[in-house]
């Protein structure tokens, strides 16, 4: 009732009674329902997802550390979501008490370090260990398993192979146009320089090694074919952004495909294969998801059924120490993890959903997470539903 996306359809008619008629009941009711659904569909209703069923002692599938305060508020009150969801079953959280203390031995989910969660709902299968503060309307320990929302989108398509390091027209020589075979990726080296990238497919990677670097996104899909993202002891980016503000992006790490069957086997070189996405810069990060298309508001993607898709803590979406953080999207690791680290700034602000492994969020400052589902990915309902 309300919902103009939805149709219930109920049928119902009298049928004559054989056994209850013999007290008197010569018919009875028989009624069903059905409910068809042709929408563009709703956000997930939780900002953080742990998909791992086992993490735990020393990893907890859900994470918080660092004595910084991790706040998510619906943008509209009253809205159903910004929710904290952990599926691993570590604890008691079967017979729990819904009260999450720092009692106990392991946990599911883990508060460290004064830290402070400030959240709608938090629900773990297992147990909570808090040594902060959690504030929250609900808390469920013993909570329902749900499974992985993203796993039958499939991944973008590679396109046309190469891409340029870089807009020969504006960049520093030399731009070298990367390749599906024999890549190294590209090498982002000149001190004090902007480079221009263009969406399309960049085997090899992308390594920041200069100094006070800057990375404009024109707004599109970048695919990270082996070698994924870092920058090197001596190299910063002082903003991932499009001219004109945040570029709607989205980057999705996998193999080189000409490599993939030897990654998979243990073989392959750090260039052909999928490896972590770092974006630990010490100035700015400014990243928004897709605005259009069947991507619509995802920003981040690290692939599962990559040949690095179980490696555990080192294949992070790793997102932090930045002196102004700008996050919106969502943001899809579904077999490692994902840190989000929001630093020692007064004022984070990372309008995201995390869906991964595990995840952890660090960092002493204030980290805002305003759960807006008009900025998230939109899982459609168009068929049966009930």
């Amino acid at each position: 009732m309300g919902d103009l996306g939805k149709v219930e359809v109920i049928l119902g008619r009298q049928h004559h009674s054989f056994l209850a008629g013999i007290i008197g009941i010569t018919r009875i009711g028989v009624a069903t329902n059905a409910v068809a659904a042709f929408d563009d569909g709703n956000s997930n209703s939780s900002s953080l997802i742990a998909l791992d069923p086992g993490g735990c002692g020393a990893n907890p599938a859900g994470f918080i550390t660092g004595g910084g305060t991790v706040e998510i508020i619906p943008v509209v009150a009253g809205t159903d979501g910004g929710y904290v969801h952990v599926n691993s079953s570590c604890g008691s959280g079967a017979t729990g008490d819904d009260y999450c203390d720092n009692s106990g031995g392991s946990s599911a989910l883990k508060v460290d370090g004064g830290g402070t969660l400030i959240s709608p709902g938090v629900y773990t299968v297992g147990s909570c260990k808090n040594s902060g503060t959690i504030t929250t309307s609900t808390l469920d320990e013993g909570s329902v398993l749900i499974g992985d929302p993203l796993s039958e989108l499939p991944p973008p398509s590679f396109g046309p192979p190469g891409a340029f390091c870089g807009d020969p027209a504006l960049d520093p020589l030399p731009v070298i146009q990367t390749t599906d075979v024999g890549a190294e990726g590209c090498d982002f080296k000149d001190k004090d320089t902007t480079y221009h990238l263009s969406p399309g497919v960049y085997y090899g990677g992308w390594k920041v090694t200069g100094k006070n670097v800057t990375l404009h996104l024109d707004p599109g899909i970048y695919v990270i074919a082996g070698g994924g993202i870092s920058i090197g002891a001596t190299g910063t980016i002082s903003s991932v952004s499009g001219a004109l503000g945040p570029a709607p992006v989205l980057i999705f790490s996998t193999d080189d495909p000409f490599y993939a069957a030897t990654c998979k086997s243990g073989g392959g070189t750090p260039t052909q294969c999928q490896d972590r996405l770092n974006f630990n810069a010490d100035t700015d990060l400014l990243l928004h998801g897709m605005a259009t298309g069947p991507y619509k508001g995802i920003l981040i993607w690290q692939d599962g059924k990559g040949s690095g898709a179980t490696a555990g803590p080192d294949l992070d979406g790793n997102l932090g120490g930045q002196t102004s953080l700008s996050l919106t999207g969502t943001i899809y690791n579904p077999r490692g993890v994902v840190t989000l680290d929001g630093g020692s700034i007064a004022n984070g602000f990372a309008s995201v959903q995390i869906i991964s492994w595990n995840w952890k969020i660090a960092g002493s400052g204030t980290l805002h997470m305003p759960y807006d589902p008009n900025e998230l990915y939109q899982f459609t309902s168009k068929g049966l539903v009930r």
